[in-house]
């Protein structure tokens, strides 16, 4: 092999680790980011309808119970209208 050939095998190899370790890198900025909204989601169909009462991080069930009760019951706030 000549000396251009092996040269442009390093440049190619070093370019694909740095290619790879970007897009680790933006993957990890991705799931610090994406997590938090994934957990307030979940969080949010609870069976409880609060945040407070899990036993883990993730809530042990779902319900509808806590949007139906935001836009039916007007004592606090009247979201509906």
């Amino acid at each position: 092999m000549s000396r251009k050939t092996e040269k442009k095998r390093r440049m190619s190899a070093g370019r694909v680790l740095d290619t790879g370790m970007t897009y680790l890198i933006l993957l990890a900025v991705a799931f610090v980011f994406f997590f938090p909204c994934l957990w307030l989601i979940l969080a949010s169909f609870s069976k409880s309808g609060t945040i407070y009462s899990f036993d883990g991080f993730f809530p042990a069930g779902y319900s509808l119970a806590s949007f139906k009760r935001l836009f039916t019951d007007t004592a606090l706030y009247n979201y509906p209208r």
